[in-house]
């Protein structure tokens, strides 16, 4: 979240897809991924992830607000 905070994406997914890579079950790093992507506007992407995660989590009620979010922002 530092290099997010800074403005440095790339940096900032690079490192939480090192993080997601050496424990699959770290479901906050995967939900800052999902977050990340829908803040620089790659929604499509961000919609992908969400479902992904979803599949993992389905009680997640917080997933499913941000999920009907992107939804409405992508006005599907």
């Amino acid at each position: 979240m530092f290099y997010e905070a800074l403005g440095n994406a790339s940096q900032s997914q690079e490192i939480y897809n090192e993080l997601f890579f050496k424990c699959q079950d770290d479901l906050q790093t995967f939900k800052r991924m999902i977050v990340m992507r829908r803040d620089y506007e790659v929604y499509e992407e961000s919609l992908e992830i969400a479902n992904q995660y979803l599949k993992l989590d389905m009680c997640d009620m917080e997933m499913w607000l941000f999920l009907t979010d992107l939804y409405l922002e992508k006005q599907k």
